[in-house]
């Protein structure tokens, strides 16, 4: 005869299953993971002020969520509205315009400080 908790369990054992394997990593995966994971390390490890990273990790992921991102993926889903394109393609060069500018902000700040 089956034990009651014998279903659930096995359930529960596939789902852990499966998830755990969510978190494997296959070999081409795990060689850009691990040069990212040096290369932060390598930087903590020599910058004393942090601050520095702090305004260009701040600078460069809000531009590319607020501006690049987002028309990246618009010009991929619609590849038909050359209109919306055309704007898609303005707000990404505005994007990538406000990189290039508060990384410049940066660099000055910085070099005024020195």
């Amino acid at each position: 005869p089956r034990n009651a908790l014998s279903a659930p369990a096995a359930t529960a054992a596939g789902f852990l299953a499966k998830e755990a394997a969510l978190f494997e990593t296959a070999a081409p995966q795990a060689i850009p993971t691990l040069a990212f994971i040096l290369m932060a390390a390598g930087v903590t490890l020599t910058t004393s002020d942090l601050g520095i990273i702090v305004d260009i990790s701040g600078s460069l992921g809000a531009s590319i969520i607020t501006f690049v991102a987002p028309s990246i993926i618009y010009w991929c889903i619609f590849p038909f509205h050359t209109m919306g394109r055309i704007v898609a393609a303005s707000i990404f060069i505005f994007g990538i315009l406000v990189i290039v500018w508060g990384l410049t902000q940066i660099a000055m700040d910085k070099s005024e400080s020195d």
